[in-house]
C-alpha cells in the first residue's frame, strides 16, 4: 500500500527508494520486476502491461496478474 500511494514527485527524489527496496525484497523476482516497471520505480519509467509482456515473451493479461499477486503478498506483511 505505501508504494501505491507514492506520488511521482516521490519516485523521482529517490527519497523511499531503500524502504522500497527493502518491501519488494520480500518478493520473488518476477513480482518484484513486475512492480518496478508498472509503478516506474529505480529509474525504470512506468510500463504498460504489454510493454511488460513483450520484454518477457509472455501475454499481457499474465503481467497483470502477477502485479494483482505481487499487491497481495505486499498487503499480507
Amino acid at each position: 500500500e505505501f508504494i501505491m500511494k507514492l506520488t511521482n514527485a516521490d519516485r523521482r527524489s529517490g527519497k523511499y527508494d531503500e524502504k522500497i527496496r527493502r518491501v519488494l525484497s520480500e518478493l520473488d523476482t518476477r513480482h518484484r520486476v513486475v512492480l518496478e516497471y508498472r509503478l516506474g520505480l529505480f529509474g525504470h519509467r512506468k510500463h504498460s502491461y504489454s510493454e511488460i509482456g513483450e520484454k518477457f515473451g509472455i501475454p499481457p493479461y499474465r503481467i497483470k496478474t502477477y502485479e494483482r499477486q505481487a499487491v497481495r503478498k505486499l498487503n499480507e506483511f
